[in-house]
């Protein structure tokens, strides 16, 4: 039983090449934003991480974002050797190397294509520890080309570090496409017209157009955009 009528779109007529029932597919293609973009925004919800002790060889002390990244800090021993670094790939933190495979530009990630990226030091004007708190942040993880926000709550003189950012989105719901008309098993006799109509949703995005095939022969398609 529906709970909410959707619009009904419908094609040209159609005529069939025989009498009898005809099996009809149809496919729902969404609308794709970044269809030529092959960089993932994490835009999921925001996450904090605090790091529980300054010891990078352990786990817990290391913020696994992928298998290629983890952002981790040691204790400071002066000369600006107190940054955060790449746990997957460096040792220890290195200026203007650290944290490796990453690339940082103050700003919002909505904005995150027009952004000037350098290394976290570079970033953070020189000084870091000092400019990046408060600071919102996108973080490019380059081997991955993931893109996510972040924002220090925590980065002082001495060890640990504590932030918030951003997680993957939400995996993607499936479209659904239902063919509303002619009921399913109907039947016509041969020579008739027939008009298809179909409903088609999509509940984390858009719907621009729904195509109508006959077994592998495409009979058209509707371009106006189905559903929100």
């Amino acid at each position: 039983m529906k709970t909410k009528t959707r619009p009904q779109k419908s094609l040209p007529t159609v005529p069939p090449r025989c009498a009898g029932r005809r099996m009809l597919f149809i496919f729902a293609l969404l609308a794709a934003m970044g269809a030529t973009q092959a960089a993932t925004l994490w835009t999921g919800p925001l996450i904090t991480y605090s790091q529980p002790a300054p010891d990078p060889t352990q786990a817990a002390n290391r913020d696994q974002l992928t298998p290629n990244v983890a952002l981790t800090r040691g204790v400071p021993s002066g000369g600006g050797s107190g940054g955060i670094f790449n746990g997957v790939m460096e040792t220890a933190f290195t200026k203007f190397v650290s944290p490796a495979d990453t690339e940082w530009a103050v700003g919002s990630l909505a904005n995150y294509a027009t952004l000037s990226y350098s290394d976290w030091t570079t970033a953070g004007g020189g000084n870091p520890v000092h400019n990046y708190p408060g600071q919102q942040l996108v973080v490019h993880l380059i081997s991955d080309d993931i893109y996510l926000s972040l924002q220090f709550t925590s980065l002082p003189a001495g060890p640990g570090f504590a932030y918030t950012r951003s997680t993957p989105p939400a995996a993607n719901v499936p479209p659904t496409v239902a063919i509303a008309s002619p009921a399913n098993g109907a039947a016509f006799t041969s020579p008739a017209n027939v008009t298809i109509l179909a409903d088609a949703n999509d509940a984390d995005g858009s719907v621009t157009n729904v195509s109508f095939f006959d077994g592998g022969t495409f009979l058209g398609r509707t371009l106006k955009k189905l559903g929100v």
